[in-house]
């Protein structure tokens, strides 16, 4: 009920809308009587303030304007004052606010009795409320009643459409899937957006939609409603309603209130039962890569279970996502986006493919034949830069570490061979690298023998006890060889001055007896300066 209808009760037959005319569309949800003028502490939007002016009558004309902010503020639908008593004409200050803000003033004579005024305008914003708490009473017991029959959710939406007259679609924009009780609207051009505001029974937010149906002519674009679905998983749903014309009214929006909430109960079961899945199948994958397993019959129940069985030999790639935003490193679901994005690429590439997350990092299992062969560093690199360009994911960096080819016995020593691939990473290349197995290297002599965690054997001792004496020297020893015996540029990579560089030097000199024209001498000491990077 707005404004307009409230002037057509008949205690207001002789009132007079003084000004404000512009706002007498505004939404009346209720009337209160004006006792004092702290309404900020009382005033609800959408109601109509009805006073004789005591409140008012001895404010300044600053202060009454500061009043009348305040209602305009708190949404006040229309203010109604009597005549006579306390006030025989309405201040200009008033009348000039309540135009220029489009505040409804309406003016009633002094015979008029508030009783009537507010048992008239009560008593239909009750009966409209009783009706719509029945309406949405009848509703909630058939969603309930549905909810015992475990509809799908093509079901759920014809039955909206049953109770709104409207057909309506579900979309899963991340996953570009689409539900709809007319296949024929689901491909639309959205021509414009424009919030609707919410009011006191929405508990969502909606938008109003301007769109072009590719199967349908609509002359200026059709009309389409359109709300977001709040869910745990990382898909964003969203319900649009084709309305093309027929009006939502309050009814239909609590019709839609209730279905969108029941969408979200049903979300959540699914949610729940893929979550429940995906951590079974990480707690296998994670057993098959960590060689958990009780016997080779366990194994291969598990390998059938993921599907990963089919062929002979199997390679592990290992993916650690790095975060451009360091705030976003606090939370544990930064990376879900571009976990998904990965798994999907992946999958759809090659179908016998298991997984396992955890935290920053994902490791691929890749079931192959001889034939189709591994999965090679460029095309490792390929996929996440796919990924990477997708709109929506955070700015990231990575490293792929890819392992050698085994069969299903050798899979945790494939696996472990990706887990010390991403420490070489780590201590030697850039960010957005990829490094398999094949390219290691002198890496590979010391992976292959098992001694990645112990190289300080392949050190000479004189160099392991030069760094533990002269730390600074070896790290300029080090850095001098990087850059070809480079003085300038070995300052400029330790921010010092080329003086102190060669000082450093003859003393390494003096010290170790190094000979730099000695390829022997620098061969070792590069190799050990980066097993010294291992150690940590």
């Amino acid at each position: 009920m707005d404004v307009a209808k409230i002037l057509t009760i008949p205690s207001l037959s002789t009132a007079r809308v003084i000004a404000g005319g512009d706002g007498l569309s505004l939404h009346v949800t209720g009337i209160m009587v004006l006792e004092a003028v702290d309404i900020e502490n009382w005033g609800n939007e959408g109601e109509i303030i009805l006073t004789s002016y005591f409140a008012l009558k001895d404010l300044s004309s600053d202060e009454i304007v500061q009043f009348l902010c305040k209602l305009t503020s708190i949404g006040i639908s229309a203010l109604i004052i009597k005549l006579d008593r306390f006030v025989s004409d309405i201040p200009e200050e008033i009348t000039h606010y309540c135009n220029l803000h489009a505040l409804p003033l309406i003016q009633i004579p002094k015979e008029v009795k508030y009783e009537s005024v507010i048992l008239e305008i009560l008593g239909p914003i009750i009966d409209s409320n009783i009706a719509m708490l029945n309406r949405h009473y009848d509703v909630h017991n058939k969603l309930i009643r549905m909810a015992l029959k475990e509809p799908t959710l093509q079901q759920l939406l014809e039955e909206l459409k049953k109770m709104i007259g409207c057909d309506v679609t579900l979309i899963n924009h991340t996953h570009s899937r689409r539900i709809s009780t007319n296949p024929a609207l689901d491909n639309f051009e959205v021509i414009e957006i424009r919030p609707i505001t919410s009011t006191r029974y929405m508990n969502f937010s909606y938008k109003q939609l301007r769109v072009n149906y590719f199967t349908e002519d609509c002359e200026n674009g059709c009309r389409a409603i359109s709300v977001d679905v709040p869910n745990l998983d990382h898909a964003r749903y969203e319900l649009v309603i084709h309305n093309r014309g027929r009006i939502i009214d309050n009814d239909d929006f609590m019709v839609i209130e209730n279905v969108v909430s029941f969408l979200q109960m049903e979300l959540l079961k699914q949610y729940s039962v893929s979550q429940n899945r995906f951590h079974r199948n990480n707690n296998m994958v994670s057993d098959l890569l960590n060689g958990r397993n009780f016997d080779s019959s366990h194994s291969e129940d598990i390998l059938n279970t993921l599907h990963i069985d089919l062929h002979n030999s199997y390679q592990v790639i290992m993916i650690r996502l790095f975060s451009k935003d360091p705030q976003l490193m606090n939370d544990p679901d930064w990376a879900a986006g571009i976990f998904y994005g990965l798994k999907t690429r992946y999958k759809s590439r090659w179908m016998s493919m298991a997984y396992l997350e955890k935290e920053s990092r994902i490791t691929f299992l890749y079931n192959f034949s001889r034939k189709t062969g591994p999965i090679l560093t460029s095309t490792a690199q390929e996929l996440i830069e796919a990924v990477r360009k997708t709109p929506g994911i955070p700015d990231f960096n990575y490293q792929i570490s890819l392992s050698s080819i085994s069969d299903r016995n050798g899979i945790p020593k494939i696996n472990q061979e990706a887990v010390d691939i991403q420490k070489i990473l780590h201590l030697f290349y850039q960010q957005d690298s990829a490094l398999s197995y094949d390219d290691l290297g002198i890496y590979k002599l010391f992976m292959s023998m098992g001694n990645l965690e112990h190289p300080e054997q392949f050190i000479p001792p004189r160099l392991l006890q030069f760094k533990k004496d002269y730390p600074e020297l070896m790290e300029t020893l080090s850095c001098f060889l990087e850059t070809n015996q480079s003085f300038s540029e070995t300052a400029a990579a330790m921010y010092l001055h080329p003086k102190t560089i060669r000082y450093r030097i003859n003393k390494i000199i003096q010290l170790l007896g190094f000979n730099f024209s000695d390829s022997e001498q620098i061969l070792q000491a590069q190799i050990a300066s980066r097993l010294f990077k291992l150690m940590g």
